[in-house]
């Protein structure tokens, strides 16, 4: 099983490295591999990121099932598109607002409360916040460019915060205490809104159905 990751130093411009599923806690050899692009971490121990910091060409970080907790190295890695942080205990995502490069984030399963830090994020087109203490989504009002959001488990009960996000195609409202649709109806371009174990009335479903007859709606 890998734990070292020395002997990569000699490997000028590797673009893309998977050391996923391995022992490997320790990434600091990859302070000098300055052409990664892609790079995968998922399942390992790694906890700390200050070797990433350097990393001036990556595009995608894929960190789940991590140790990480603080992300504040990667807060000058402009290029950065993708970015998965799901099933840490990351809190704090106030060192991603500059990242307005970012075009997906997975934040499934951490402990994330504050969406204030993406509120520039015009970019993002993915977000995904299952089973975090999200409540509150005014920040995400301006990011206009969302077309997949997930919302399940959260204790999110005003959705008012997403009638400007016109090119919301998917939403996923399950497990939820919402029981007011109407925002979504303003949302044309929706094509797929799962609400399954959360308490809206037929009533609301039948006048959403009629607002979106393009949209399907996933119930159970």
């Amino acid at each position: 099983m890998v734990n070292d990751l020395s002997p990569l130093v000699q490997l000028e411009g590797l673009r893309e490295l998977d050391i996923s599923f391995t022992h490997v806690e320790d990434i600091s050899p990859l302070t000098e591999l300055d052409d990664v692009e892609v790079l995968n971490l998922s399942s390992t121990p790694v906890s700390d990121l200050s070797s990433l910091a350097k990393l001036q060409n990556l595009k995608e970080l894929y960190a789940p099932d991590t140790n990480v907790i603080d992300v504040s190295p990667l807060a000058d890695l402009k290029t950065l598109e993708e970015l998965d942080l799901s099933e840490t205990p990351v809190i704090d995502l106030s060192p991603l607002a500059g990242l307005t490069n970012l075009q997906g984030l997975d934040l499934y399963k951490t402990l994330v409360n504050d969406l204030s830090p993406l509120a520039e994020l015009k970019n993002l087109k993915f977000l995904r916040l299952w089973e975090t203490p999200v409540n509150d989504l005014s920040a995400l009002t301006e990011l206009r460019s969302l077309v997949e959001l997930d919302l399940s488990n959260t204790e999110v009960t005003d959705l008012s915060a997403l009638a400007k996000l016109g090119q919301l195609e998917k939403l996923t409202l399950c497990a939820m205490r919402v029981s007011d649709l109407s925002p979504l109806a303003a949302l044309k371009n929706l094509r797929t809104l799962e609400i399954y174990n959360t308490p809206v009335s037929d009533e609301q479903v039948q006048i959403l159905t009629r607002e979106l007859p393009n949209c399907m709606i996933l119930l159970r």
